[in-house]
């Protein structure tokens, strides 16, 4: 029976054996997906309004001129909203191919995930699974913009997502 404990997702690795973090860039990927409800809640940590955008009908992140999140660090290499962070960074290293109503889940290559063994993975994916359903749907359309499941280079397919009970 799983844990029901939540998985540990982030970890020493990546202050330890990541110091780009890559991850907090559009040097690989495309801005950060919010939904109001996450604006709000950056906004009132933050004390900033300022950092997002809208882009056709959706709101992402803004980055800086040099590809990294609004909200990266430079000093302390860390995310200063992390506590509050968009689903999307939540979710890293894992992500989701979505084609109509099917999805696939994908790990991104990074230090952390190469270390994850697929026990743990798939502990961590049934946890998504199950607990964030609604958050996927709420970006689901957005999930096809930056990966190519036929290249998958910087990434490796993992399995169907489980999303059946929760489906929109």
């Amino acid at each position: 029976m799983m844990n029901e404990k939540k998985p540990l997702i982030t970890s020493g690795i990546c202050q330890a054996h990541c110091p780009t973090r890559w991850c907090c860039s559009v040097q690989c990927f495309v801005p950060v997906p919010v939904y109001p409800e996450q604006i709000q809640t950056i906004e009132q940590f933050s004390g900033k309004k300022d950092f997002y955008e809208k882009t056709g009908s959706d709101y992402t992140l803004k980055t800086r001129e040099n590809q990294y999140c609004i909200f990266f660090d430079d000093q302390k290499k860390e995310c200063s909203i992390y506590p509050v962070r968009p689903f999307d960074c939540l979710i890293y290293p894992f992500d989701f191919y979505a084609k109509g109503n099917e999805g696939w889940w994908l790990v991104w290559d990074c230090p952390y995930s190469q270390r994850l063994s697929p026990d743990h993975s798939e502990q961590i994916l049934t946890y998504f699974e199950t607990h964030y359903a609604q958050e996927f749907f709420r970006i689901w359309d957005y999930a096809n913009d930056s990966i190519d499941p036929d290249n998958p280079e910087g990434f490796r397919m993992l399995r169907k997502m489980n999303l059946t009970p929760y489906f929109r």
